[in-house]
């Protein structure tokens, strides 16, 4: 129990340093931390950053907070903001694991530095980012997406 605890300490520490860019640069809060998973949240958007806890894969998730015309978040992983973009070279990676410190000590900062890159204006709220990011995964749902080639990497 104690060897959990002291995980998801390490996983809060490491993820709240990566990711204090959210707050310098584009106005978020740290709203909540429990157990492995960080959130932020600004006006209109936050970000989950999460460890799974039996996959230990780190995932990010990106989304608008329900407002006051629409009750429903819709929210979208990285690998969906990536691929709106049309950059193929970035997505087949997409699989981080977090199983030690040290991948945790190097993945969280990278994919901190892919939502950087990629995902400004959904974290600014640019509802037309996130429009055209709602017919992709319509379009990809309906089969007609382009296919996905994702390569799993893991970084010791």
């Amino acid at each position: 129990m104690d060897d959990i605890k002291a995980e998801a300490a390490a996983f809060k520490e490491l993820a709240t340093d990566a990711f204090h860019f959210l707050v310098k640069e584009f106005g978020f809060q740290p709203v909540k931390s429990e157990g492995d998973s960080v959130r932020y949240q600004s006006a209109k958007v936050y970000v989950n950053i999460s460890l799974g806890r039996v996959s230990k894969e780190i995932r990010i998730e990106i989304g608008l907070l329900p407002g006051q015309y629409d009750q429903v978040s819709h929210s979208f992983g990285l690998d969906e903001i990536i691929e709106s973009m049309d950059n193929r070279n970035e997505i087949e990676y997409l699989y981080f694991q977090g199983e030690t410190k040290e991948q945790l000590q190097k993945n969280l900062p990278f994919l901190a530095g892919l939502v950087k890159k990629y995902a400004g204006d959904v974290l600014r709220g640019d509802y037309l980012v996130i429009q055209n990011l709602e017919r992709l995964r319509s379009d990809s749902s309906l089969g007609l997406g382009k296919p996905v080639k994702i390569r799993q990497t893991y970084f010791d």
